[in-house]
Parts: C-alpha cells; sequence; structure tokens
C-alpha cells in the first residue's frame, strides 16, 4: 500500500490518500505511518481518501477501529460500494457514520472542520468501544475461585466464546464446590474477586494462565455467562493473544 499525505487544512485536518488494499499487513502499515507521524500535542483529525483502495478486510476494517480507539478523529471519502458493504457486513458501520459524499479534498476538509469547530469533538462515542479487536471462539477453559463467603474452592468448567487482548467472554459454565463436591447452579460472579484461568487458545501449545474479573454478566437464566477482564497478564501472553486475533484475519 502506498500512503500519501495531501498536507494540512487550515491546520487542523488532514487528508491522507490510500493506494492499493486495505487488507493484511498492509492496513498496519496504515496504523504504524499514521502513529509514526503523530505530534502527540496536537488533536489529529485525519480524512481517508479511498478513491484508489481496490479492497478491504476484517484486519483492514479491525485496524481502522484501533486508530478510531487511540483518538484519531476519521472521516472516509471517495468509498466504494464494495466497501460500504464490507463495512456495514462487519457491523462497524457506526463507527462511520459520516463518510461523506464530497469527492474532493478541499470541500469534505472544510465539512470536517466545520463540524469540528461547532461540536467541539467528533460525533463517534469512543467510550462505548472495544479497544482491542474482538473475535468468535469455541474453546474450553477451566476456572478457579473462592466461594467469598466460605472461602470454598470453586473450579468451573466453561466455554470461551469470544477473545480479544483484554478479556473474554465465557459461557456454559459448569462449577462445583470442592469442599462438598456440590454442584452449584447459580453463581453471583460479580462478588467472587479474583479468577484464575487457564486455557489453550490453538490447541498447539498455546496455553495461558493468568488472572481475570468479572466485568458484567448476562442476566439470562437459560445460559450463565459473564465477561472477564485480564489481569496480570505477562506480556508474552497479551502477544500469544494478539498474534492469534491478528492471524485470524489474516486467514
Amino acid at each position: 500500500m502506498n500512503i500519501v499525505s495531501q498536507g494540512l487544512y487550515n491546520q487542523r485536518i488532514e487528508v491522507v490518500e490510500l493506494i492499493g488494499g486495505l487488507n493484511g499487513s498492509e492496513s498496519i502499515e496504515l496504523k504504524n505511518w499514521l502513529f509514526s507521524t503523530f505530534d502527540e500535542t496536537v488533536s489529529r483529525n485525519i480524512i481517508l481518501n479511498f478513491e484508489r483502495v481496490g479492497k478491504i478486510d476484517g484486519l483492514g476494517i479491525a485496524m481502522l477501529e484501533y486508530i478510531l480507539r487511540r483518538g484519531v478523529n476519521i472521516r472516509l471519502i471517495n468509498v466504494g460500494q464494495n466497501i460500504r458493504c464490507m463495512i456495514e457486513m462487519s457491523g462497524k458501520d457506526h463507527l462511520f457514520e459520516k463518510i461523506y459524499n464530497e469527492s474532493d479534498n478541499d470541500m469534505a476538509a472544510a465539512l470536517f472542520e466545520k463540524e469540528v469547530s461547532e461540536e467541539g469533538k467528533v460525533s463517534v462515542d469512543y467510550t462505548k468501544m472495544r479497544v482491542n479487536p474482538r473475535i468468535n471462539t469455541m474453546f474450553p477453559i477451566d476456572i478457579k475461585c473462592l466461594q467469598p463467603e466460605s472461602d470454598n474452592l470453586i473450579i468451573c468448567k466453561a466455554k470461551a466464546l469470544n477473545l480479544s487482548e483484554s478479556g473474554l467472554f465465557v459461557s456454559d459454565i459448569k462449577a462445583i464446590d470442592m469442599e462438598d463436591r456440590r454442584v452449584i447452579n447459580k453463581l453471583d460472579f460479580e462478588n467472587f474477586g479474583t479468577y484464575e484461568l487457564k486455557f489453550n487458545i490453538d490447541g498447539n501449545g498455546g496455553q495461558i494462565e493468568t488472572q481475570g474479573e468479572c466485568v458484567w454478566r448476562n442476566k439470562s437464566n437459560e445460559k450463565l455467562g459473564m465477561g472477564i477482564r485480564f489481569m496480570n497478564m505477562p506480556q508474552y501472553h497479551k502477544d500469544m493473544i494478539k498474534n492469534y486475533v491478528y492471524n485470524y484475519f489474516l486467514n
């Protein structure tokens, strides 16, 4: 991919022309290029011109979301119908709620500058987005925790239904109190504090042992489930998960 900056508009809006495909390793090139050129003291407002972008894949969309999460205000112009469809199919179209119909760089920059001046910020609520790309999975996970009232050891078997570098969602939880060998049908997940987690992400030596905490649970009585945020995870385990997630998109 070739990345060409068309310069700043009124020192506030930068127009960047992309040439090639926003897929695979080329999407990572865009992320690296953007962050390597940033002045951290300046708010970044970027227009990406997609006129010469032939295709985009899941990793490309994930990289755009990652860039947004790092505080870059993005608008897109000259987006082809195929790429629009890919963004919509990914369920990420709400991230790019304003794709300018303007084909001219200066006109698009003028619109963006007016928007930033009037609103003071872009309209996307970044606090509701996940920082890291998340993929669907289906692998077993072992969970250990202590019963808050009794300090009894609780051992759980579950299925991890999705995964990111920051956490996962588990369901189909089967729990047993090891003190009296009693099966537990309902758990107050949020009151258990820290969980000990053990799982294998690829079935080929990719074993991860770490801690986590419950950050939310579903309210359905039909199927227990909870979102777990990783805690105190070694960097090499974070890198294993990051590579696993990005390889998923590449493949």
